[in-house]
């Protein structure tokens, strides 16, 4: 049996709208291995916890993953570290809006990133009240 991609995990996600420890085990030694998460698989990310709905507590180390990955992209960016820019802003609000569920792990999410970062704009800012 070959070795699953991590499109191929999180469109099993998708399917069954539900996920298991190894699965985010794998997705996690992927995304250290080589996997760098692009804005691409962010949505997927999305569109997965968004499949999940509260179902994302069947699996705590969901959260930690979908958390992290999301933080990776946005937050500890080189171009803007420890901000969210407009563009990433308008970006991060679009994807809340169109694909968010409220789950626990969205919300975590939010309150990590409006904890973490030093300067919130765009969309993302007007979602969460910063200025």
């Amino acid at each position: 049996m070959s070795e699953q991609t991590a499109n191929q995990i999180l469109n099993e996600i998708l399917a069954h709208g539900k996920v298991s420890m190894e699965q985010v085990a794998k997705l996690k030694e992927l995304v250290d291995a080589d996997w760098v998460v692009d804005k691409d698989e962010v949505v997927t990310l999305f569109c997965a916890n968004q499949a999940l709905a509260e179902n994302d507590d069947d699996c705590l180390e969901w959260g930690d993953f979908f958390v992290a990955s999301i933080t990776k992209l946005l937050v500890q960016d080189m171009e803007t570290p420890g901000e969210i820019d407009q563009q990433e802003g308008d970006w991060l609000g679009m994807l809340l809006e169109r694909y968010g569920c409220g789950n626990a792990s969205e919300k975590r999410l939010v309150k990590d990133i409006v904890k973490t970062t030093s300067k919130i704009e765009g969309k993302f800012a007007a979602l969460v009240g910063e200025r």
